[in-house]
């Protein structure tokens, strides 16, 4: 069984942000498939799990996130309900809005601010405790996460339809 801890203010920011996102999930549901949806979450997941063990865990200690080094389950709902939602938006608008390449750029730079605004939230909420991270670090981080998601989501509809 999993030990409770107290709430805090990292865990509030956590729940918050979740709700957030589950409102907006729920708005823009019916414009995804739900097997790429479905694949982009994982992928976001998996991708959210490896990096921030990756850089914030040793050797490297960039920064620790929420209370603990160990894995608690709020870092799983992170994970899960934080982390995925933003870019899933982000390739719904790039999936409808981006008709000119100047609105792609347009929005791959907004979103990619945008995520690091959410990044500075968080950090302030101590979800996020920089060691040797600089928040500025992070917007070059989020320009090739939704760059990867861009090409994934390709490749998932690719494999989706020759299937």
């Amino acid at each position: 069984m999993i030990p409770l801890m107290p709430i805090d203010t990292n865990d509030w920011f956590v729940i918050c942000a979740a709700l957030v996102n589950v409102a907006m999930l729920r708005a823009v549901r019916r414009y995804v498939n739900w097997i790429h949806g479905t694949m982009i979450w994982l992928f976001n997941f998996t991708l959210a799990v490896v990096v921030d063990h990756v850089i914030a865990d040793k050797p490297f200690d960039f920064y620790d996130v929420m209370d603990s080094p160990k894995v608690e389950f709020m870092d799983l709902f992170l994970y899960f309900a934080v982390y995925p939602p933003p870019v899933y938006l982000f390739l719904i608008l790039h999936q409808h809005l981006t008709q000119s390449r100047h609105m792609r750029v347009l929005l791959i730079f907004g979103f990619t601010a945008a995520i690091t605004g959410l990044e500075k939230l968080a950090s302030t909420a101590h979800v996020f405790t920089y060691n040797e991270w600089k928040l500025i670090y992070s917007s070059p981080v989020y320009l090739v996460v939704l760059l990867l998601n861009l090409q994934f989501l390709k490749w998932v509809k690719k494999q989706t339809n020759a299937a």
